[in-house]
């Protein structure tokens, strides 16, 4: 979203998920979930998962929870099988 020639406009949602991305090597996950995306997903999966980071930009750490594609792919086939029409 341009403003002035060469400068931007980044929300606050796109700035936390850039910093979030970064997390995801210093805390060894392809995936790294912020509470407001948690609180929409199954809880059982994610379980032990969370963690508490604090992020530039954030005044207040944050809760996040993450997990490798590897485990994604294993939820996600299980998923798929136990809601397949029978």
């Amino acid at each position: 979203l341009g403003t002035d020639p060469g400068r931007t406009a980044i929300g606050d949602a796109v700035n936390l998920t850039c910093r979030l991305q970064e997390q995801t090597k210093r805390l060894g996950c392809s995936l790294l979930l912020n509470r407001e995306a948690y609180l929409h997903l199954p809880r059982e999966h994610w379980a032990g998962r969370e963690q508490t980071i604090q992020v530039a930009g954030k005044t207040q750490p944050l809760d996040v929870w993450g997990m490798s594609f590897d485990e994604a792919q294993t939820l996600l086939t299980q998923w798929r099988s136990d809601t397949a029409p029978q």
